[in-house]
């Protein structure tokens, strides 16, 4: 498996697993299950952040840097979508 194989191969299975927690914690949303999406999110960001540095040494840093926060709007995209997707309670009690 190529370094750009590997790259793509753990973003894709990053944003799938990403979009399938968001329909796991979706019911418990006001329990917690929110900030839990939360923190996933975030830590998927930051791998998301890092893959290009780790797996592609060998392109140059301009292409390493665009690709990785290509990756990065990517997965936003997804956690954000999957929000709505699985239409999580974002304000669960108003008094």
């Amino acid at each position: 498996m190529t370094d750009r194989t590997a790259s793509i191969s753990l973003a894709s299975v990053l944003g799938v697993a990403l979009f399938a927690m968001a329909f796991l914690v979706a019911p418990h949303s006001c329990q917690g299950g929110l900030t839990e999406y939360f923190w996933l999110g975030v830590i998927v960001t930051i791998v998301l952040l890092v893959i290009p540095f780790v797996l592609e040494r060998k392109l140059p840093i301009l292409k390493r840097t665009l690709a990785s926060l290509g990756l990065v709007v990517l997965g936003a995209a997804v956690w954000v979508s999957g929000v709505f997707a699985a239409n999580i309670s974002i304000i669960c009690r108003l008094f």
